[in-house]
């Protein structure tokens, strides 16, 4: 929760997101960050070592605007 806040008032260029996180899982993450006019706008690079579900891979792909072959294959594409 704390990340969410500080983003919407910083006002960064770019959100780098670990799916693995200790307390808001990365997924809701994303999808608080992407609900909010404030940070909506705002892009996400996402990074894990952790395993990740067709569940979750649909949900990055919902958001992605592009990426590469290498850099999309762990998510299902």
């Amino acid at each position: 929760e704390e990340g969410l806040t500080r983003v919407g008032e910083c006002q960064p260029d770019l959100v780098l997101v670990d799916l693995a996180m200790p307390v808001v899982d990365g997924t809701e993450f994303i999808i608080k960050m992407k609900s909010e006019a404030a940070t909506m706008r705002l892009p996400i690079i996402v990074i894990t070592g952790a395993e990740v579900s067709r569940a979750k891979a649909e949900i990055m792909n919902s958001f992605a605007i592009s990426c590469s072959r290498s850099t999309c294959a762990d998510f299902g594409n």
